[in-house]
């Protein structure tokens, strides 16, 4: 009776030692729960801190952001408005050219007009010459045809004509002196008459004859400024159209 009894004791003090053991290991792990709630806590306000600053930086770099963009913005706008100007600026200049090259053009066309006019002015010029050229070689013809030379016209020269003024004038000296040395009135009218014609007519050769050389002068230079004139004809876009009328004038 007194075995089973210490046996039940064994039993007992075993079973006591066991609840002791798992409670010594309840402790420890409650203890080890509490050092992890610990640092769960700290590593939490850790991270709430780190989150927070987080959030200042993030909060920051946004207003950054925001004030940059801003900026961008604004220039953006003000480089818009700047082109906007500039646009408008270039626009009225090439209107204005645009204009310019429109009265440019009309001037050019009224030129051109002008210079096609004048055109046909030279031609009806050179038309004119050539006539008033065929109508010299007829008078010239004439000239011949009465018996002088054919170059007697154009080789005449001031001297000659000096010496036919001088045997005109050596004539009615002579002729003077002999109205005086005739005793008869009616034969010295008659003299003298006869000296008059002859005199006017010698006067009128010599008129006839200066005027075909000076006309024949006068030919000759229009051709020479019409032959000057007609190979710039085709420049005539350079040639301002009072310049032509006043040249063909």
């Amino acid at each position: 009776m007194a075995q089973a009894k210490d046996m039940a004791l064994q039993d007992l003090n075993r079973q006591l030692q066991r609840v002791m053991k798992e409670l010594e290991e309840g402790r420890e792990r409650e203890a080890r729960l509490l050092r992890r709630a610990e640092i769960a806590e700290a590593g939490e306000e850790a991270l709430a801190s780190q989150i927070w600053h987080l959030e200042g930086e993030a909060h920051s770099r946004i207003r950054e952001v925001e004030e940059a963009s801003r900026r961008r913005v604004e220039e953006l706008e003000m480089k818009l408005k700047m082109v906007e100007t500039d646009a408008c600026t270039r626009c009225r200049v090439l209107e204005a050219q645009l204009e310019e090259t429109k009265a440019m053009e009309a001037a050019l066309s009224k030129r051109l007009q002008a210079a096609m006019h004048a055109e046909e002015a030279l031609a009806s010029r050179v038309a004119e010459l050539e006539a008033e050229a065929y109508s010299f070689m007829a008078t010239e013809r004439i000239l011949c045809r009465d018996g002088r030379k054919p170059d007697s016209v154009t080789e005449v020269s001031r001297h000659e004509e000096g010496r036919s003024i001088e045997a005109n004038r050596d004539g009615n000296l002579r002729g003077q002196r002999d109205i005086h040395r005739e005793k008869n009135a009616e034969t010295a009218t008659l003299r003298v008459g006869e000296l008059n014609h002859e005199e006017k007519e010698s006067s009128r050769k010599s008129s006839v004859q200066r005027l075909l050389i000076k006309q024949k002068q006068q030919q000759q230079r229009g051709k020479e400024v019409v032959v000057q004139k007609l190979p710039s004809l085709t420049h005539l876009d350079a040639w301002p159209a009072s310049s032509l009328i006043s040249g063909l004038a």
